[in-house]
């Protein structure tokens, strides 16, 4: 199933929740109205909106991120990977952990970091650290000024749906 390709026979509850959770996680911050998935999924949107809060309830309890809930005729929902404070602890211990290491230090006293820098598992997890920290809906641009951090604002920027 391709997002957008609408489903030519009824689907189950579960199949339906992975459909949606799918399309949601791969597009962080993209704003999804119910009618969307309702031609997506051939199913309406009062079953839909049990589906989303049964999503929603899920991220919660692992804490996975969140789901938000837009009313209204422009409104819809959206999915924001957000990191507990237990999460972003751990990641921050890590991240110094690595840091430390003697061998790290290079020629001139200068820290190598490139490894962490341009591995893209380590950049999700510090930009999820970073916009779990923002309220996101307050920013407009994502910038730096050194280059070696702009893999990490272009995913911070991915996240939060700044293009």
């Amino acid at each position: 199933m391709i997002q957008g390709v609408i489903m030519d026979k009824k689907i189950n509850k579960t199949e339906r929740i992975a459909m949606i959770t799918k399309v949601l996680v791969e597009h962080p911050s993209k704003l999804y109205t119910l009618q969307f998935f309702s031609d997506m999924l051939a199913c309406a949107k009062s079953t839909l909106s049990e589906d989303i809060k049964s999503i929603e309830a899920s991220f919660e309890k692992h804490a996975s991120g969140r789901i938000f809930s837009l009313s209204g005729a422009a409104g819809g929902v959206y999915y924001l990977p957000l990191l507990s404070k237990e999460d972003i602890q751990f990641i921050k211990e890590d991240l110094c952990t690595q840091l430390s290491k003697p061998e790290r230090i290079i020629p001139g006293g200068y820290l190598y970091m490139n490894d962490i820098l341009y591995d893209t598992a380590w950049l999700y997890q510090i930009a999820g650290a970073v916009i779990s920290s923002y309220d996101v809906s307050q920013i407009d641009y994502v910038v730096t000024i050194e280059n070696k951090v702009i893999p990490l604002a272009t995913i911070i920027a991915s996240m939060i749906n700044i293009h």
